[in-house]
């Protein structure tokens, strides 16, 4: 930029000197390239025109520009610290290992040869001795105590053995009691029809055959329905005994049988039966009087295919003979030879008697062969009997 020129007329301008920035600029020196460009030069102010009245200023305080700072020198490299060793982490813990089990080492044969052969000889000693006194303590006490009996099976005895409270080498052991006889004597005989079970003991001992019968209606005369028991006849005492043939049946009740008739049979039951509802009078209209109560004979027999001829070679004397059987007044019957009829299946032969609830009256059912003496009787056990 020009300077301005003075005006010689003005006396203030003559010893006023107008300061720009371009003087101070001047004075400074040239700007130094270190400064920052963050602080650029300020700008100088244009000339006033020329002409125009220049206004005095007041001084302008000057300001110091202070120089840049001097960066002071760099500090010495500081030395390389010597490397330093990484420090490893602790090792874990180590788990505890497992004593192994203890193991049995067997003596060798020189140690065995290292221990005094007096040793072994002591041990063996002390064992032969404990057993040696365990077996006479054992034999002591087996000789010593006294040997308990075994006790006796039904039936014969052929060896010692207890029977009851005694022992006994020969004889019958019966249901713990002894006998001299078969032990069927003490055991009534068993049932032949499974619903007829329920044994009725008859007091015969020292009775004749009309006490023994009617000592049998007694013991029926309490019946509420129609029913059938078996019968059995006590026929001694202490112990007690019973009749097991048909011979002593028959000899107790005194009917007859024929041979044929008892070689045949393997076992038999005499049965009461029993009938409340049925009346031994003739009037329709009243109520029943008297209850029925007549015997049956069952008989199991051996050879089956000869039972029918068996029975009717028996026919002509079978009234006579099976009379006491009856328990009712026979009479004359109404027909001299038997009739035949059938029921259930079976064929019955029979002979009418003059009372109305008595018949003598037979009927084969496979190898049984069933004798009763009235209709209602044998009816009613051939039912039972062929429900096996």
């Amino acid at each position: 930029m020009e300077e301005q020129k003075q005006n010689p007329t003005d006396p203030l301008m003559g010893s006023l000197k107008i300061r720009t920035m371009a003087d101070d600029l001047n004075k400074a020196g040239p700007a130094p390239s270190a400064l920052p460009p963050s602080h650029p030069a300020p700008a100088t102010p244009p000339p006033p025109p020329s002409g125009l009245p220049i206004t005095p200023t007041r001084p302008i305080a000057q300001t110091t520009v202070s120089p840049p700072a001097v960066a002071p020198p760099p500090l010495p490299p500081r030395p390389t610290p010597p490397p330093v060793r990484p420090v490893s982490p602790p090792p874990p813990p180590a788990r505890p290992i497992p004593m192994p089990p203890p193991i049995l080492e067997m003596p060798t044969p020189a140690a065995m040869a290292q221990v005094p052969a007096s040793e072994p000889k002591k041990t063996w000693l002390v064992i032969a001795i404990i057993f040696a006194i365990l077996i006479l303590a054992g034999g002591t006490l087996y000789f010593a105590w006294p040997a308990q009996p075994i006790p006796c099976q039904t039936g014969q005895i052929s060896e010692s053995c207890l029977c009851g409270q005694e022992v006994k080498g020969s004889g019958f052991c019966c249901n713990n009691r002894w006998m001299e006889d078969d032990c069927a004597y003490l055991m009534p005989p068993a049932p032949l029809i499974s619903a007829v079970n329920q044994t009725i003991k008859i007091e015969a001992k020292g009775k004749g055959a009309g006490q023994i019968l009617e000592s049998i209606k007694q013991v029926m005369l309490d019946a509420v329905q129609e029913e059938t028991k078996p019968l059995t006849f006590k026929i001694d005492e202490s112990p007690d005994k019973y009749a097991q043939t048909l011979d002593e049946v028959a000899g107790l009740l005194g009917f007859n049988l024929p041979s044929s008739f008892k070689e045949n049979t393997d076992a038999f039951n005499l049965i009461v039966y029993a009938n409340p509802k049925f009346a031994t009078s003739t009037a329709t209209s009243s109520p029943p009087t008297e209850t029925e109560i007549r015997l049956v004979l069952v008989a199991k027999q051996k050879d089956s295919s000869s039972a029918q001829q068996i029975m009717t070679d028996w026919e002509p004397t079978m009234l006579d003979d099976l009379t006491p059987m009856i328990l009712a007044t026979p009479g004359q019957p109404a027909t001299t030879e038997f009739q035949q009829t059938e029921h259930n299946g079976g064929i019955f032969r029979y002979l009418n008697l003059p009372t109305s609830t008595a018949t003598v009256e037979y009927a084969v059912l496979n190898d049984l062969i069933i004798i009763a003496t009235s209709k209602n009787s044998i009816f009613y056990v051939y039912d039972l009997a062929s429900r096996l």
